[in-house]
């Protein structure tokens, strides 16, 4: 099953560490996602192109879905398998990682625990996104696996409003800035604050589909 709780990331991780390595097609059988006779057909697909993933040729057959394949190769590797639609991310692992790099890798942070970053991605065996993480995060990086579309919309969710923070912040500095002095400056800096706040709410609202 996959993991919906930061708390469940170590214990998981442990527990799969442990377990004896199986094949994906052993694997499907075992939980009853596939029958000897299909598993036999899709290998002897494979068999023609060694190029092609027996987890692709058994999507393409309709045996079962890419979900349900990136959960077993998970469990395969070692790695949790993480659901963001449920996840409880922590905004302290988000300040670890700035948005350029999560939007360029397709990756997100999503729990520190014991100083262990744990880093949501498509691929977890790619090299160059975690060594990044690592640069900024000045941490330890745990990768675990998710769905790439559900890294993308928790990227958007959390780093939006991650920036409608900083932009309320700004604005609230800028209004203490106009209390203490009437200097022209001062009053266009917290006019500009205020105009990308309201362009900021707007543009959400738009998305959100309750745009006036």
């Amino acid at each position: 099953d996959a993991v919906i709780a930061p708390d469940q990331l170590s214990e998981v991780l442990k527990s799969l560490r442990n377990a004896p390595a199986r094949r994906l097609g052993e694997a499907l059988i075992e939980a009853g996602l596939a029958k000897p006779a299909q598993l036999e057909q899709a290998l002897a697909e494979q068999a023609k192109n060694r190029k092609r993933q027996l987890g692709d040729i058994l999507v393409s057959m309709g045996i079962v879905d890419q979900a349900t394949i990136n959960r077993l190769m998970a469990r395969k590797l070692g790695i949790p398998y993480v659901s963001l639609a449920r996840f409880d991310i922590d905004p302290n692992a988000l300040k670890l990682v700035p948005e350029k790099v999560a939007t360029k890798y397709n990756v997100m942070p999503i729990a520190l625990l014991d100083q262990q970053l744990f880093l949501a991605m498509e691929n977890p065996l790619l090299i160059e996104p975690l060594n990044e993480v690592r640069f900024y995060a000045k941490r330890s990086v745990e990768p675990v696996m998710a769905d790439a579309n559900e890294i993308r919309s928790a990227i958007h969710n959390y780093y939006g409003n991650s920036n409608f923070g900083d932009l309320a912040s700004e604005l609230s500095e800028a209004l203490e800035a106009k209390e203490l002095s009437e200097e022209e400056s001062e009053l266009s800096e917290s006019d500009n604050s205020l105009t990308r706040l309201v362009n900021k709410i707007i543009l959400d609202a738009h998305h959100q589909g309750v745009s006036d």
